[in-house]
């Protein structure tokens, strides 16, 4: 499990546990941008709904996003935390 200050991936995050986004760690300023449009910001709370092989399902303000394990891999998270 790849960790940075206590931190997950959201490709390694548990599921059906409230998480929190703490830090994107992409270089690209696109693979930033997207992972913004897809509503996945530092302090968002979320919860990982399924996962496969090639992807998670995410809750993230009231709505389902499909995530590329690529991508979910430069998401840094916080499990068990719920910011209100």
């Amino acid at each position: 499990m790849n960790s940075i200050a206590g931190l997950i991936t959201l490709a390694t995050a548990p599921q059906r546990q409230p998480i929190t986004v703490r830090r994107l760690t992409a270089a690209e300023p696109a693979t930033l941008r997207r992972i913004a449009e897809l509503g996945l910001t530092p302090g968002v709370a979320i919860q990982i709904l399924n996962r496969s092989s090639t992807a998670v399902i995410v809750s993230t303000r009231s709505s389902r996003v499909a995530i590329g394990l690529p991508l979910a891999s430069s998401v840094l998270v916080a499990v068990g935390e719920v910011q209100r």
